[in-house]
C-alpha cells in the first residue's frame, strides 16, 4: 500500500504467483489502472492447489512444506525444476535460479491456504490479463483459466512454459504479450 501511494497516477500492476494473489487483494482497496497476473495463485490462494499438489506431486509438495516449516534458508532443491520450470530450460540455469530462492515463510504459507475475500476485477471494470504456462505444475492452466473467468479477464496460454514464465525459455514472448495487451487496452 505504501509503494502504491508513491505513484503520481494509478499504476499497472504486473504480478507473479503469490504476488498475483496479493495483487488480487488490492482490487477495490487500491486504485490501479490495470492488472496482469502471471502464473498467479487463484483468488482462493492455495486452498485447492495444495491438496492437488500433495496428491499428484507429493515429493515436490513435501520439499516445499518441509523447507518452509523447518526454518531452512537453504536454496530450493532440484525438485524446483519439475515444479517451476519447463523441461527445456538448461539445468545450469535452473540450478542458478534455484540457488537464489528460499522457501516461503510458514505464516505466508498458512495465510495462502485460508480463503481471503477477493473482489472480482469485472465488478470494477478493471482491465485484467491472466497468463499461464501450459506446463505449469504449481498453478495448473485450468486454475489460471478459472482465475481469468472470475475476473472477466483476458487469458493467454503460453505453450511449453512452466511456472516461472519470466525466467523460462520464451520469457520474451511473455513480456511481449503483456506489453501488447497494455497497448491494446490503452493503459
Amino acid at each position: 500500500h505504501r509503494a502504491l501511494a508513491e505513484f503520481d497516477e494509478p499504476p499497472i500492476v504486473v504480478a507473479h504467483s503469490l504476488g498475483g494473489l496479493l495483487a488480487q487483494m488490492l482490487i477495490g482497496r487500491q486504485e490501479i489502472r490495470a492488472l496482469a497476473l502471471l502464473a498467479s495463485l487463484p483468488p482462493e490462494g492455495l486452498m485447492l492447489e495444495s491438496p492437488r499438489l500433495a496428491l499428484t506431486d507429493s515429493h515436490i509438495w513435501l520439499e516445499a512444506v518441509s523447507g518452509s516449516f523447518t526454518g531452512s534458508k537453504l536454496p530450493i532443491g532440484m525438485a524446483a525444476h519439475e515444479l517451476l520450470f519447463s523441461e527445456g530450460l538448461p539445468r545450469e540455469r535452473v540450478a542458478r535460479y534455484s540457488a537464489q530462492m528460499t522457501p516461503e515463510a510458514p505464516l505466508v504459507l498458512i495465510e495462502t491456504h485460508l480463503p481471503q475475500p477477493v473482489l472480482s476485477a469485472l465488478c470494477l471494470g478493471l482491465p485484467t490479463l491472466v497468463v499461464s504456462g501450459t506446463n505449469d505444475r504449481l498453478v495448473r492452466p485450468a486454475s489460471s483459466l478459472r482465475t481469468a473467468l472470475y475476473h472477466g479477464a483476458e487469458f493467454r496460454s503460453m505453450a511449453e512454459l512452466g511456472h516461472f514464465l519470466q525466467l523460462d525459455l520464451g520469457a520474451e514472448a511473455v513480456a511481449d504479450a503483456v506489453l501488447r495487451w497494455i497497448d491494446d487496452i490503452g493503459a
